[in-house]
């Protein structure tokens, strides 16, 4: 598969998940606290290089992927993801810089769910919204036991895989996988004529 078509695939999945969470908010009235940054700047967090293909190709074809690749580079063992800007003043509280091309993890996070060891739908939230939502968060169970529907992280991580198995499934810390899939589109397009450079 040519790589725009793969960077196609990817943001198609990307569409369909955002379909169904704004249709998860919609019925739960969850949403995540402006600036929060909690899961931003967790340490742990992991990604595959897929999840960042489409960022990759953006900012490949804004002629930007070079000073991207030699920042993140220089970076690589800050745990806090690259991408994260921070406010002034507030070490975990901030945006995302690049929030149209976040990965899937990203996206996932707070608005899908996890089968558990029994084979019920296990939903996964962070400490923030547990805390300032809790009212929300409290009905979010019942009603998916009832038959709200919320995204499954399984469903959607296949996804990815059918579209690249190697790429989708080896998990990384989040900073190695955006450098990762900076490294395959600047491969990639380094013996093939390039995309138009975005004005």
């Amino acid at each position: 598969m040519q790589l725009h078509h793969k960077v196609r695939a990817v943001e198609k999945v990307f569409s369909s998940l955002q379909k169904e969470i704004e249709s998860f908010q919609g019925e739960s009235g969850l949403s995540c606290i402006a600036n929060c940054g909690f899961c931003c700047t967790k340490a742990d967090i992991e990604a595959s290089a897929l999840e960042f293909l489409p960022l990759a190709y953006a900012v490949y074809k804004k002629g930007e992927a070079m000073n991207w690749y030699e920042r993140i580079k220089a970076d690589l063992d800050n745990p806090t993801c690259s991408i994260f800007r921070s406010l002034k003043n507030a070490d975990e509280k901030g945006f995302c810089s690049s929030y149209a091309y976040r990965g899937l993890i990203c996206r996932l996070f707070a608005f899908s769910a996890i089968r558990d060891k029994y084979g019920e739908k296990s939903f996964i939230v962070c400490k923030p919204l547990k805390t300032e939502k809790a009212e929300i968060i409290a009905d979010i169970k019942p009603g998916i036991a009832g038959g709200m529907k919320i995204p499954m992280m399984s469903d959607y991580y296949y996804q990815l895989y059918a579209i690249d198995e190697g790429m989708g499934r080896e998990r990384m810390p989040i900073n190695r996988a955006i450098l990762r899939a900076l490294e395959e589109v600047m491969f990639y397009y380094a013996y093939r004529k390039p995309p138009k450079i975005a004005s």
